[in-house]
C-alpha cells in the first residue's frame, strides 16, 4: 500500500514534535537540578554561618507528590 505525500509529512511533522517535546523535558529537567543545587548551597551556606551541622545519616529525604491533580 502506498503512502500519500500528506501522510509522510504528517508523520514528519509528529516525530519532529515528539523529538523537541523530549529536547523540553530534558532541558526542565537540567533546570531543575541546577535549582536544587543553587538551593542546597544556599542552605549549606546559611547552616555554616549558624553553627549548624546535620548529620548525612541522620537526614531525611521529603518526596513530594508533584503529579497533577486538575
Amino acid at each position: 500500500m502506498k503512502t500519500s505525500t500528506s501522510e509522510r509529512m504528517h508523520r514528519r511533522r509528529h516525530i519532529g514534535w515528539m523529538q523537541l517535546d523530549l529536547t523540553y523535558d530534558l532541558f526542565l529537567l537540567s533546570h531543575t537540578h541546577q535549582q536544587i543545587q543553587v538551593n542546597i548551597n544556599s542552605v549549606a551556606a546559611v547552616s555554616a554561618s549558624v553553627d549548624l551541622n546535620v548529620h548525612n545519616g541522620k537526614r531525611m529525604i521529603f518526596k513530594y507528590n508533584t503529579m497533577r491533580t486538575d
